[in-house]
């Protein structure tokens, strides 16, 4: 099955591929057929398939597309990644952008050609170590250009991965820019995939989709590279009297190109979590599904046989286990012909900015998202004994305080969509297990200042917030200091960077106190009291928001 998407040529609409297949020998025939039907519509005009340069137009402008990568980079290199000649991968950049016709306007395409023939002038040693500043400015169609590839070579398989994470890390240390998608798509994709998985009873579809539903359960929750997710052991479940317990692959190393040789016994350790009864379930339904199948050279859970059978295709020969490029085509399946298709929800690229509150749009998730989103997810909820781990095990300190500028903007998403769900009558959003408090029902206490406190446990007697605002020479309950506290003339739901500013204060006190730990100068103790301030101070602002969403519903403001 095909995934269609629409390229609006004044009053007419051109048929398309969305990009969302392995590109290989047969897909480049298919693109020459494309490229021939592109020009009977016009846009593209006096150029064959083979030429450097393609000249395209969408009435208002004419673009042209430049192929001319550098032929001594490539054979220097990335040939080995490929196993491409020169002329072959040329050929393949073609197609690439052939089946993506529909996706962008022309202008994109331009600019991210100039992306990709930067990069593969780089070293890819320099990526692999980000220490170097590319100024990709569409890093989501270099992404999907690599996923694209054929993904029988487990060299290019890692290359991808590792061009993704650059992404993420350059991003936020020169920009400035959050590489992740806004946190309401996180919280929309939830619902679809889950919403997806309930609905679906083709029994081939599940099969397929099955890896991709599992990486949202686990890597949403448990902090976890794309590549250690897909090595997850075929015999991954146990259970006792307790319940049931899932074994995940954990890497010793940092991701480096040089650590890494599927030799799993020496580069991997393993984590056991408890699960939920319903998962456990899934998996072992699953694993039945698939029994028939033949094992994979490294006995891990998934099998290949459901991915080829999406296009007919016999398992290639070389397919030696389920790789990251497999899992991302499944996710870019996922985007066109489930949440565009099926459900009818504008995709978007990362970095548009959208307000998606009604569920009409969604910004695209890459699978290295999910490691940094579960990480603002356990930090929000004052972390696990496993945090301090998994922060202490970063490559540098900068993606640690990535997280900081992050976690309101969580907190916000999601008490917000709580909101919405309880006034429905539906439960909570499951990512966060902290319940919703009450605030005060009077409209604060008026102190000796003239100031006002609306701290519900002042209210109700209890000293407990005044003991955590400490003033600038140690004074104990220094109002000032307090996220409850308002000065005189000062509106109660007017102080949103005030409880924000606390949030991402404790964030760096904790990623601070790590660091301090990592380098033998620090306790463990110490991060223990900065998870606690950082989850008083994540629920203060949580319930800060939700009393705000109801009271201006209560007021008839939008």
């Amino acid at each position: 099955m095909n995934a269609e998407s629409h390229f609006i040529v004044g009053t007419s609409a051109v048929k398309t591929i969305v990009a969302a297949e392995t590109v290989d020998f047969e897909t480049v025939k298919r693109a020459r057929g494309l490229f021939e039907e592109y020009k009977s519509y016009g846009i593209i005009y006096d150029c064959t398939f083979d030429d450097t340069k393609w000249n395209t137009t969408d009435e208002y402008s004419r673009i042209t597309l430049n192929f001319n990568f550098n032929k001594v980079s490539y054979k220097r290199w990335y040939q080995e990644y490929f196993n491409l000649t020169f002329d072959e991968f040329q050929s393949f950049i073609k197609a690439f952008y052939v089946l993506s016709f529909g996706q962008n306007v022309l202008h994109t395409f331009q600019t991210s050609l100039n992306d990709l023939k930067r990069l593969f002038r780089t070293d890819p040693e320099k990526i692999y170590g980000a220490n170097i500043d590319l100024k990709i400015a569409v890093p989501s169609i270099c992404i999907n250009f690599f996923s694209s590839f054929s993904d029988h070579n487990e060299k290019l398989d890692q290359l991808a991965e590792a061009i993704e994470q650059y992404f993420f890390i350059c991003q936020n240390r020169y920009s400035g820019q959050r590489l992740l998608a806004e946190f309401d798509s996180y919280l929309l994709f939830d619902d679809v995939i889950k919403r997806f998985w309930k609905e679906c009873t083709n029994e081939e579809m599940r099969l397929f989709y099955f890896p991709l539903y599992l990486w949202w359960q686990i890597t949403g929750i448990v902090p976890m590279r794309p590549r250690e997710f897909i090595l997850t052991e075929r015999n991954c479940l146990s259970k006792d009297d307790s319940g049931w317990y899932l074994r995940l692959r954990k890497n010793h190393l940092k991701g480096s190109k040089h650590d890494v040789h599927y030799a799993i016994a020496e580069d991997y350790f393993t984590v056991t979590y408890q699960i939920p009864d319903g998962l456990a379930n899934e998996i072992t339904w699953y694993i039945k599904a698939t029994e028939e199948y033949e094992r994979n050279d490294l006995n891990t859970l998934f099998v290949t046989d459901p991915h080829y059978h999406k296009w007919e295709q016999k398992k290639h020969k070389n397919s030696r286990f389920l790789t990251y490029i497999n899992l991302n085509t499944i996710l870019r399946y996922f985007y066109a012909e489930v949440i565009a298709g099926l459900y009818d929800i504008k995709v978007v690229d990362k970095g548009s900015h959208i307000s998606i509150n009604d569920g009409s749009e969604l910004e695209y998730i890459h699978l290295g998202d999910t490691r940094h989103l579960s990480m603002i997810n356990l930090m929000s909820q004052g972390g696990t004994p496993q945090l301090a781990m998994f922060l202490a095990g970063h490559d540098s300190e900068e993606m640690s305080m990535h997280y900081a500028s992050n976690i309101s903007k969580m907190i916000e998403c999601r008490t917000y969509k709580q909101y919405r769900e309880m006034t429905k009558g539906t439960a909570l959003y499951s990512y966060s297990k902290n319940p919703i408090l009450p605030m005060p029902k009077s409209d604060g206490i008026q102190l000796h200042d003239g100031g006002y406190c609306y701290s519900f446990q002042y209210a109700d007697g209890s000293v407990e917030d005044c003991l955590k605002a400490i003033g600038p020479d140690g004074e104990i309950g220094y109002c000032p200091v307090c996220v409850h506290y308002r000065a005189k003339g000062v509106s109660r739901f007017g102080v949103d960077s005030i409880y924000a500013r606390a949030v991402t204060e404790r964030c760096r006190e904790l990623i601070t106190a790590v660091n301090n730990l990592r380098k033998e100068k620090g306790n463990p103790e110490t991060i223990g009291e900065m998870m606690l301030k950082l989850k008083d101070a994540s629920l203060s602002y949580q319930q800060y928001l939700f009393e705000k969403k109801r009271m201006e519903e209560l007021n008839g403001e939008k």
